[in-house]
């Protein structure tokens, strides 16, 4: 078994999915929908130096997960469900996410949340007709640099011509209830149980809306139990210092550019789509841009 060191370039394990994009995999390759960066989940657990980092960390030091999603389809209309019912459920914890839109092409939007008034009994009439439920859910533009927090609960449906950082709980509960027929499992039963209808938490307020993350500097975007987040966007030879005051390991995950991070004589660059972590008890890092570059930190 390999030990830790104070800065730990991961390689990201890969997944296609029916609505994946092209900016994924090494190389990229078409139909890659998502890429797990930071992840102990046993489905796709990231590497370092060849090994999985389920090896090397435990839930209590990494309980969030970093991935990105690249869309040239619309993903599933799907929700995940609270802790307390994947503890019921699956012995798992739940999924409160958030998303980072890096990259909004042509058309891109989400769907997220339900309407005003609209309630269980009316959305699950549509489900039960299989019929497409979209229009009875909140449709929201993207651009680069919008940012939304997703409580587990809320119903939603990232479109296409998107790539977005997503910061979860490590969880890999979704359950999907419309997949626009494209004939994959459904699990209507287990979301009727867990998808929230109050109108106070389908608005933009609750999902925590902000734009222009990546402005500049270092903004704080969102704090849960298991992950707080923030954006970072620097001009070349821009520079800041990474405190190590948690438990939790850091990540720092790239979206374009390069930033070089040096921590306790080490030095390591990682560029688009890479992502390193700092191992807890090593002290602060040091992170500079090679060139201008912009990306999430989660502690």
């Amino acid at each position: 078994m390999q030990k830790l060191v104070p800065i730990m370039k991961l390689q990201a394990s890969y997944h296609a999915r029916p609505w994946g994009g092209k900016r994924l995999g090494h190389p990229p390759s078409p139909g890659i929908g998502e890429a797990w960066e930071v992840s102990l989940l046993q489905e796709g657990p990231s590497i370092y130096s060849g090994e999985a980092i389920t090896t090397l960390a435990s839930d209590h030091q990494i309980p969030y997960l970093i991935k990105f999603l690249d869309t040239s389809e619309y993903l599933s209309v799907q929700v995940h469900p609270d802790d307390a019912y994947a503890k019921k459920v699956a012995r798992s914890k739940g999924k409160t996410e958030c998303w980072a839109v890096v990259k909004a092409g042509e058309e891109a939007g989400i769907f997220l949340g339900t309407k005003k008034g609209v309630t269980q009994q009316q959305f699950f009439q549509v489900i039960e007709q299989k019929s497409d439920p979209s229009n009875m859910m909140n449709y929201y533009p993207v651009q680069v640099g919008d940012f939304f927090f997703v409580p587990a609960g809320s119903l939603h449906a990232v479109g296409k011509n998107i790539t977005l950082i997503e910061i979860q709980q490590s969880c890999g509960l979704t359950y999907r209830v419309w997949d626009w027929n494209r004939g994959r499992e459904l699990h209507v039963n287990h979301a009727r149980a867990v998808i929230c209808f109050e109108d106070k938490k389908n608005t933009l307020s609750y999902f925590q809306h902000k734009k222009n993350i990546f402005a500049g500097g270092v903004t704080s975007l969102a704090s849960h139990r298991d992950f707080k987040a923030s954006s970072f966007s620097l001009q070349k030879g821009g520079a800041f210092e990474l405190d190590d005051n948690s438990k939790r390991f850091s990540s720092i995950t790239v979206a374009d550019g390069c930033l070089e991070i040096t921590r306790q004589g080490t030095c390591e660059a990682i560029g688009p789509y890479e992502s390193a972590l700092l191992p807890s008890g090593f002290g602060p890092a040091s992170l500079r841009s090679l060139h201008e570059c912009f990306g999430v930190i989660v502690e």
